[in-house]
């Protein structure tokens, strides 16, 4: 086993534990929808695809609590490049995951 697949497995299992359940919840559809080829996301995208996943409705304010977590914690990025929202057509600062990060939670 290389050193990299090392390091990779122990930062996934530091990162499984760091994270809570409801975050990893919201990690996972930014990090699956950018494995779709999503570049990234606005909070209302985040809220309906995982409204569309788990089955049942979510507040945006609990989205926007998970994603400011996750941008302290820095396992998501906040981009300074301002796009139109695909749900409500608001102009965003959207946000995705570091691409050193993404092929490390494969």
């Amino acid at each position: 086993m290389s050193v990299l697949n090392t390091s990779a497995q122990a930062l996934k299992g530091l990162a499984a534990r760091d994270m809570g359940r409801k975050q990893r919840e919201i990690f996972d559809v930014v990090l699956d929808s950018q494995r779709s080829g999503t570049q990234d996301m606005s909070l209302n995208e985040i809220r309906d695809i995982y409204e569309s996943r788990q089955g049942r409705r979510i507040e945006l304010g609990f989205v926007s609590a998970r994603v400011s977590e996750l941008v302290a914690a820095k396992r998501l990025v906040r981009l300074d490049d301002i796009r139109a929202c695909s749900v409500t057509g608001s102009a965003v600062r959207p946000v995705c995951v570091p691409s050193e990060q993404a092929g490390l939670f494969a």
